[in-house]
């Protein structure tokens, strides 16, 4: 019996520590990919918007030039923000956890990216004449100039699926409110901005966070598919479905939902 346990043990503990691993790895490729992606914002808005909005090849076209700077203002903005949310990650304790709970506090600071994303199709027009074609030759730059104009939705996406992946391999209860909040907001922030829900939580995405009380993975008794995710909230247990590579047939062929709802 003794020997039993000290296998379970054993096996709680390699698997613990895989997941330490893999939340030191999700950290780091934030860190990483914030870097790059603030010097894409920079290098729009250096290169290419603020150069554009003192040039008088656009002075004439008020239409163009407001536009212009518009983008100049929103964009720095958005840089002091990433720049202010990538120093607070590096100086703050707290592991996988950290940089979602920082992501949350500034929610409403992260508004701005609405405001460019409603300036982003007529952005998307300017960039495309000539003149920034030079540029973008000039500087030997294999990208158009306009699809530096998508990063921001881009980038996005990738804080959605760093915390999805996050809330998946955390070990500690304590963690998962935090985190799920971050999956929650990167997610609306998406819906809002692309006129589509993203979430995977879509049957509970109005859930309110505060009614949030637990996470978990459970086991259900004579399932061919025995690891589920549980979403405990006041009044509703919300239990997802096996991921599409367990999924039979007979289950595909039923109507497509995320998660199934139960009311407590």
């Amino acid at each position: 019996m003794s020997k039993q346990m000290e296998d379970i043990s054993t096996s709680q503990a390699m698997k613990a520590e895989k997941c330490t691993q893999k939340l030191y790895h999700i950290l780091k490729e934030f860190m990483d990919t914030e870097k790059v992606y603030i010097k894409s914002l920079e290098y729009l808005h250096d290169e290419l918007v603020q150069k554009a909005a003192t040039d008088e090849d656009f002075s004439h076209d008020m239409e163009v030039t407001e536009c212009l700077r518009t983008g100049q203002d929103l964009l720095h903005r958005m840089i002091q923000l990433n720049k202010n949310m990538n120093s607070q990650v590096r100086n703050s304790s707290g592991g996988g956890l950290k940089f979602a709970r920082i992501f949350t506090s500034l929610e409403k600071d992260f508004e701005v990216y609405f405001d460019f994303i409603k300036l982003q199709s007529k952005l998307e027009e300017i960039l495309l004449q000539d003149y920034f074609k030079d540029i973008q030759s000039l500087n030997s730059d294999p990208l158009s100039a306009e699809s530096y104009v998508c990063k921001p939705m881009q980038r996005l996406c990738k804080y959605k699926l760093l915390f999805e992946d996050a809330l998946s391999n955390t070990n500690h209860v304590f963690e998962v409110p935090t985190i799920y909040r971050a999956v929650l907001q990167s997610g609306k922030l998406l819906r809002f901005m692309n006129g589509i829900l993203h979430l995977q939580e879509e049957s509970f995405g109005e859930q309110e966070t505060s009614q949030f009380y637990l996470y978990a993975r459970v086991s259900l008794q004579d399932h061919s598919n025995p690891e589920r995710k549980a979403y405990l909230f006041k009044d509703n247990l919300y239990l997802s479905k096996p991921s599409p590579k367990e999924s039979t047939l007979r289950e595909s062929s039923k109507e497509s939902r995320d998660y199934v709802s139960f009311a407590l």
